[in-house]
């Protein structure tokens, strides 16, 4: 019994990490101007054998389809698209660049007096940009990705799915490896488009957690969105996210949570926020 509510509270936790990381991926950055917030669509009905637990999922709903989808965008809230990209500049101003920020992060750890702006080979192979970026050779005064072994080791690689070095920065090409990548699992972003991987069509959404968890089926300007009530039956049943929100499906009350198949199966039965947790 211990190993079973251990393996309960496991896969609990790991969908609580998950709808972070999706409030966190898709939903964060400024928005473009203030909106009052989306009022709340009626949840699908649903129906609870008080003998067996079981939910009866709802009657699916009308999907908007992406072409109507492209309409109700506008009700959304921003939901943080990648800034372009760009090679970092030069770094802040300091006695000694070893000890900069910029030196760690950068690779920027020579330069004149009061100024750190030089990269070097050692210096770019050591910094966080190399790591993270694929920003591992010294060009100039900068480091910058020259090959795609650069590109192939860094996170940006598995996480976005940018593999291949293109004009000093590492880019996305391949629609094989951006459907590797982390972000094609987690948020739908499957296809290739101007170096990025985004969600090209409603079908990269399909398969993706952001689809799963929270409803976000449709592609809309790159991203995954819920746009109706029916991108919530599946959440709403399995942890009693009922309500169309900000284009993502939420709970709302105690009752989502209590009817859900989480509160049933692995106690998550208390509204946190707007989702459902011990």
């Amino acid at each position: 019994m211990k190993q079973m509510s251990s393996m309960s509270n496991g896969r609990a936790f790991r969908r609580l990490v998950l709808l972070l990381a999706l409030s966190n991926a898709c939903c964060s950055g400024p928005r473009r101007h203030e909106r009052s917030p989306a009022p709340f669509q009626p949840a699908p009905a649903i129906s609870v054998d008080t003998r067996t637990g079981h939910v009866e999922p709802p009657e699916p709903l009308p999907v908007t389809s992406d072409t109507e989808a492209r309409h109700v965008r506008q009700s959304c809230p921003d939901t943080g698209t990648p800034e372009k990209d760009g090679i970092p500049l030069s770094g802040t101003t300091g006695r000694d660049c070893q000890y900069q920020p910029e030196c760690k992060t950068k690779g920027l750890c020579a330069g004149e007096p009061g100024s750190c702006f030089r990269a070097t080979a050692h210096d770019c192979k050591k910094s966080f940009a190399c790591d993270f970026e694929g920003l591992c050779q010294a060009s100039g005064a900068l480091c910058v990705a020259k090959s795609d072994d650069d590109c192939a080791n860094a996170v940006v690689c598995f996480e976005s799915g940018q593999c291949s070095a293109q004009d000093g920065r590492c880019v996305a090409t391949s629609q094989q490896k951006c459907q590797e990548s982390h972000q094609c699992e987690l948020s739908g972003l499957c296809t290739p488009r101007n170096g990025r991987c985004i969600a090209a069509e409603s079908t990269d959404c399909l398969d993706s957690g952001a689809c799963k968890v929270v409803g976000r089926c449709h592609a809309v300007d790159g991203v995954c969105l819920a746009l109706s009530t029916a991108d919530c039956s599946e959440p709403c049943v399995r942890a009693g996210l009922c309500h169309l929100r900000d284009c993502q499906c939420e709970a709302v009350s105690e009752e989502d949570c209590r009817n859900s198949d989480d509160c049933r199966l692995e106690g998550l039965c208390r509204l946190v926020g707007n989702q459902c947790w011990y």
